[in-house]
C-alpha cells in the first residue's frame, strides 16, 4: 500500500539534517546510512531516526568526498560510497575513519 513507516532527518545543512539525500543503505544492526550529495557527506542514523554521525572528508585527494550518491555496506560493516564527482569508490569504517579508495577519472 506504500504506507510511510518512518521519516528520518529534515531539510538543512546541520548535523542530522539532509541536503539532497541520494542513496540509502541499512546495515545488519539497522543503522540507516544516507548519501547527501549536496551536503558532501554521509549521514548515519539509528533505526529509530536518531542521528549518530556524519562522515565528511576534505583535503587528501584519495579520501575526500565530493558528491556521494550510491551506498552499500560490506561484509565487515564498512560503508562503501560511490562518489560521482570524484569518479571513485571510497570505503569508510562506521566510525568515519577512511579505509581506502579505488577508481578515478579516466582519460
Amino acid at each position: 500500500e506504500g504506507r510511510v513507516l518512518r521519516m528520518i532527518g529534515k531539510e538543512g545543512s546541520g548535523e542530522g539534517e539532509l541536503q539532497l539525500p541520494w542513496g540509502v543503505a541499512v546495515d545488519s544492526n539497522g543503522v540507516i546510512v544516507v548519501a547527501e550529495s549536496l551536503g558532501r557527506r554521509v549521514a548515519m542514523f539509528k533505526n529509530d531516526g536518531t542521528f549518530i554521525r556524519s562522515i565528511r572528508r576534505w583535503g587528501s585527494e584519495g579520501s575526500a568526498l565530493g558528491r556521494p550518491r550510491g551506498l552499500a555496506i560490506d561484509m565487515e560493516g564498512n560503508v562503501v560510497v560511490a562518489d560521482w564527482e570524484m569518479h571513485r569508490v571510497l570505503v569508510f569504517r562506521q566510525d568515519g575513519s577512511f579505509v581506502r579508495s579505488f577508481g578515478g577519472r579516466g582519460s
